[in-house]
């Protein structure tokens, strides 16, 4: 398979609900309001669900969202 550069931000598990997730997205966001980094192009956003099994983790597409003038 084809290598795909990204960047895993953060891994959410047992959220069953989309509150759920808005809260820890929140705790998160607040946590890297402090840090600084490299400055990169982001043409589009990718959420995946991943579920581990003992040949590797099988990968599978929730929402793909393209980001305008890929910023």
């Amino acid at each position: 398979e084809k290598f795909h550069p990204h960047i895993t931000l953060f891994r959410v598990r047992h959220i069953s609900t989309f509150s759920e997730f808005e809260e820890y997205f929140n705790r998160v966001k607040s946590l890297a309001q402090g840090l600084e980094g490299l400055g990169f192009l982001v043409k589009e956003l990718t959420f995946f669900k991943s579920t581990l099994t003992s040949k590797g983790p099988i990968y599978e597409t929730l929402y793909k969202l393209e980001l305008k003038n890929g910023k």
